[in-house]
């Protein structure tokens, strides 16, 4: 079995893609490289294209990249050209958790590795060499990772429109905002046992409920039993992961999510509530992969990102960083007296403080700092299908099961 390795490159042109096609062996020892530049108004090189990566012998590989997909399904229009291909990102997922960018994937496995050192092809090469090397399976043949992390180019128009939809939603949700209705904040946070298959695997929630002076109203908390393994780890030579605040016997020893779905579900909905968090985008999908493997309805809200509010800022480059460095660069040690990260009803604190913090130092108003901040709403609704759209228009399949 070969292996093509096929990186897309749109930057150079709207109208062009720039495609280099890396094919190795099963020993990952490189048996050529081709560059093509692809147009619609070159029928014969987009044929040649088809040729190359449509061998019998050969299996193509990708780390997706949505709207080039897009593009150059637009390019194949009203043409019979198709093709499968290996989502590294999808495998990502699929062993070792949440997406990442392909960087950070490589950092997983490697934690030498040195950003901006490579090529976005010789990065491509990098990673499914990692996978190689520390998975212990037949990556063409394992029915689980074919079902779960192949696509074909057809499927890129369906899930970049499910997403174009999902993104309208919350635009919507942002121009129908009326703050004057709000009484009250609630800012959340979640911890998952893991994240695998791309279905989190929720173990604590946490939340802040404060007036629209950010006086705290009110502080909940649930610890929950995931009814999953844990698999905490932030590399692959990382043995041990993120420190949570209990013990896994004592999650264990929780009541499963079903038993917190209805609470849950009150703070969230509640109409009189403006909700927020930090990286707020991962717990809603999180809250929506849970909620969908047991099988109950979900929850229609949206939540405002104040970690993106903080990128617009720009503090540092436009960068987005976590939590606890921006904890660390604006509250004051005693600020965070008694407060532990990782635990949901802490880190959910952190972000009111945090967001209070910003909004005093930098002269906004919430609904200014809303108006301002690109992408910072995320809705509920519409999210499970842009999920299922991504795994090739099948229903999430619940691989590794909840424990008996």
């Amino acid at each position: 079995m070969n292996y093509i390795l096929v990186d897309l490159d749109d930057s150079q042109s709207l109208e062009q893609i720039e495609v280099n096609c890396r094919v190795v062996n099963s020993n990952l020892e490189e048996i050529e490289n081709k560059n093509f530049i692809l147009s619609s108004v070159d029928e014969k090189i987009l044929e040649e294209f088809n040729r190359f990566i449509t061998r019998d012998d050969s299996l193509i590989v990708m780390f997706e990249k949505p709207v080039v997909l897009y593009k150059l399904s637009k390019l194949y229009q009203d043409k019979a050209f198709d093709f499968e291909y290996l989502d590294l990102s999808s495998l990502f997922r699929r062993f070792c958790g949440r997406s990442r960018k392909i960087d950070r994937c490589i950092s997983y496995f490697d934690r030498q590795y040195e950003y901006g050192s490579e090529t976005p092809n010789e990065m491509l090469f990098h990673l499914f060499a990692c996978f190689a090397r520390h998975l212990d399976v037949d990556i063409s043949k394992d029915t689980k990772i074919m079902s779960m992390c192949f696509y074909k180019l057809s499927d890129a128009t369906k899930r970049f429109k499910r997403k174009e939809e999902y993104e309208l939603n919350n635009i919507n949700a942002k121009k129908s905002l009326d703050l004057e209705k709000i009484d009250k904040y609630v800012f959340f946070d979640l911890e998952a046992a893991n994240e695998l298959d791309g279905i989190a695997k929720i173990c604590e929630f946490g939340a802040v409920v404060t007036d629209k002076n950010f006086n705290v109203l009110e502080k909940i908390f649930y610890v929950i039993n995931p009814e999953d393994i844990f698999n905490l780890r932030s590399s692959f030579d990382d043995k041990k992961g993120i420190e949570l605040a209990y013990s896994e016997k004592y999650y264990y020893m929780q009541k499963p999510f079903p038993d917190f779905y209805q609470k849950i579900k009150e703070i969230l909905e509640d109409k009189s509530a403006f909700v927020m968090g930090f990286a707020v985008d991962n717990d809603v999908r999180m809250l929506a992969t849970d909620i969908w493997s047991y099988e109950l309805e979900q929850l229609d809200y949206f939540a405002f990102d104040i970690q993106k509010f903080l990128a617009y800022l720009n503090p540092n480059g436009g960068k987005l960083i976590s939590l606890g460095k921006a904890a660390e660069d604006y509250l004051t040690i005693g600020e965070m007296d008694g407060i532990y990260e990782h635990r949901s009803v802490d880190d959910a604190m952190l972000t009111m403080l945090v967001a209070k913090k910003l909004l005093e130092k930098y002269g906004f108003t919430l609904l200014k700092a809303i108006e301002v901040t690109e992408e910072g709403i995320n809705c509920s609704k519409g999210l499970l299908e842009v999920i299922a759209a991504e795994r090739n228009e099948r229903k999430i399949q619940y691989c590794s099961g909840h424990i008996k």
